[in-house]
């Protein structure tokens, strides 16, 4: 049964309501039956539609292909369940031919979108799952709708997994943003009945408060994990960038089996069942020691992140306090307890699990890493210290410990020790003639680049300490040793004590570092690293000389570094100054919020949202 069939019985419908004089809820009530049985009829019609593609007899067979062909879009759903489950090889491979001949595009759809869709049906698995990712992250959610629309059109339920997976991880409970999506993915999957479907559509339900929509997205969830995943072995560590790398494990079906069960975790907890929660995060934790300590420390992490810490006492401490002698899980046990208020039990823990990285420098220097990402600052300088201290560190380990914990300093605004600790790179090791440049250079840095960060991180000390005068001696200095030193050309843009030669010579510089930076992303295209460093540095430095489509081209290469780094809290954050800059303070917040959303414990990127924040209230009461 076509559309137009169907409006003209809801139109006699109406006719034959107000003829009779009845009322407008009759009239309503008649209209809603004859949709409903439109849709009976519509229902039954396609049903014999697709059985006769296998029909004995030819012109059947062609006459119902033209038929479901006109039909187009309005016939996916059926279509897409019988080219995956028909017995019937003819009728799975003409209805597989007909959905693959339905355009995927619209005719509303922006540029952006087009471009990326113009391609897709022809593209492999990984490169459609790169397409998706970039639909995720338009601007303005303008690719959200478009990935609704794939989730129900894709013809690959491993690709429509991942389109589902993608969509339900931007969820949050009660998040304005992921309200703002509500409409457009309900309008691109429309009435889908795929597994996969079914869960984005339960959680939408459930954030919208309607009742029993928790079962429903946990009846969801449990039925598309039982489906089988093509490619199940194909790698798609973007599903999870920026978690932490020892949730990285599995292919596909592992990547999107995480998210879906840690979503459903914290439904249950938005929904008020905790013990519900409790009870499903302690299985899955028994079920992940199976793997590694690394990965049943970040799940554990997470379970703090989302209010779970009390998950931790479904784990044993042996007699040496720690928990199967494993020293990156004990660690995530020791924040638990902390979250839970049993500060002594997590000191102890935490003492237990330093004793287990003694002489196993890189361990101690990849936890250190994991727990300042976890926020716990306290034990991640501890165990940064130990290393950079000791003198049994070689001193490869030594140098790339100091250039890491120099970072974490300086997010922890300790400049002068930031700058003490790079300042040691450079002094040789006492058991070791090695050459400290050389050291530097083996991991891929430059000593002159080294140098430089020191001297900023000197600089901005000065500037805490209220002396501008050593604060632009150190800059020029900074600049002097490495001329690319985006920071320190940004903080010498900023100062407000130069004379007009002074800033004359700032500009030329910053030309001059825009003009390698260009160099450097022709030489090296596939580099994110490039594309932010000159986002970064055209974002901070606006003024009234600035070009007009500087800005503007700014954003297009973060963007692009995002491209190739999907979801990069760093490049997240230059993103966001790139809008802030072009005075797109929604756009800023709502970037700078992604890149909190990976690094919650990062305060740099903190410090920058709330001043995005405030930016935008500033603007908005602005006459």
């Amino acid at each position: 049964m076509n559309r137009s069939f169907m409006q003209g019985m809801l139109l006699v419908a109406v006719a034959v309501g107000v003829a009779s004089g009845r009322g407008p809820a009759a009239v309503a009530e008649a209209a809603a039956a004859a949709k409903e049985s439109s849709q009976q009829l519509d229902t039954v019609r396609l049903a014999t539609l697709i059985e006769q593609l296998g029909d004995p007899d030819y012109s059947r067979r062609n006459a119902a292909m033209h038929e479901l062909e006109q039909l187009g879009a309005e016939a996916i759903d059926e279509l897409l369940e019988a080219a995956e489950r028909s017995n019937d090889l003819e009728i799975a491979l003409r209805a597989r031919w007909l959905v693959h001949s339905i355009p995927l595009g619209r005719p509303h759809d922006p540029p952006a979108v087009a471009d990326l869709l113009d391609n897709y049906k022809t593209a492999s698995l990984s490169q459609r799952i790169e397409i998706m990712h970039r639909l995720l992250r338009l601007d303005d959610a303008a690719g959200i709708e478009p990935l609704g629309r794939l989730l129900r059109l894709e013809q690959s339920p491993a690709a429509a997994r991942v389109a589902a997976a993608l969509l339900a991880r931007e969820w949050s409970p009660g998040d304005p943003f992921f309200h703002r999506m509500i409409p457009l993915i309900r309008s691109g999957v429309g009435g889908s009945q795929r597994p996969t479907a079914a869960v984005v559509l339960a959680l939408i339900d459930f954030e919208e408060g309607a009742p029993g929509a928790i079962d429903a997205l946990e009846a969801a969830r449990a039925d598309l994990q039982t489906k089988p995943v093509e490619a199940a072995e194909l790698s798609v560590p973007a599903l999870n960038n920026g978690e932490d790398a020892a949730d990285l494990s599995g292919g596909l079906a592992a990547s999107t089996n995480r998210i879906f069960d840690r979503l459903s975790l914290k439904a249950l907890v938005a929904a008020e069942r905790k013990p519900d929660a409790l009870q499903r995060a302690r299985a899955m934790l028994a079920e992940i020691r199976d793997t590694t300590g690394e990965e049943s420390a970040a799940f554990l992490a997470w379970c703090v992140e989302e209010d779970l810490p009390e998950v931790v006492e479904s784990l044993s401490f042996g007699p040496s306090g720690t928990v199967d002698d494993d020293l990156f899980l004990t660690f995530a046990a020791a924040v638990a307890l902390k979250a839970t208020g049993q500060l002594d039990r997590a000191e102890q823990a935490a003492a237990a699990a330093s004793r287990l990285a003694k002489g196993e420098t890189m361990d101690r220097l990849q936890v250190a890493v994991m727990l300042a990402k976890w926020g716990a600052t306290e034990w991640a300088t501890r165990e940064y210290e130990a290393i950079v201290s000791s003198p049994e560190s070689r001193a490869i380990e030594f140098v790339l410990t100091a250039v890491m914990y120099s970072e974490f300093l300086h997010d922890l605004q300790q400049e002068t020790r930031a700058a003490e600790t790079l300042a040691a790179v450079f002094q040789p090791r006492p058991k070791e003639n090695v050459d400290p440049e050389t050291v530097l250079r083996q991991l891929d840095r430059e000593p002159a680049t080294t140098r430089s960060r020191m001297l900023y991180f000197e600089a901005v000390a000065a500037e805490a300490l209220g002396k501008p005068g050593l604060q632009r001696q150190k800059l020029e200095e900074s600049i002097r040793t490495s001329p690319k030193d985006v920071d320190a050309l940004i903080a010498l843009h900023r100062l407000a004590d130069g004379t007009p030669l002074q800033r004359q010579a700032v500009q030329a510089q910053i030309e001059q570092a825009f003009a390698q930076i260009e160099r450097e992303i022709t030489a090296r295209p596939d580099e994110p690293n490039g594309y932010n460093e000159f986002a970064w540095l055209a974002a901070n430095t606006v003024d009234d000389t600035t070009p007009q489509d500087r800005i503007r081209k700014a954003t297009r290469y973060s963007q692009k570094s995002l491209e190739i780094s999907f979801d990069n809290a760093s490049y997240l954050d230059t993103l966001a100054h790139c809008h802030a800059a072009e005075g797109n303070y929604e756009r800023a917040i709502r970037t700078q919020e992604l890149a909190a959303r990976y690094e919650p414990h990062n305060r740099t990127i903190h410090r920058n949202l709330e001043r995005f924040r405030s930016l935008a209230v500033a603007a908005s009461s602005a006459p």
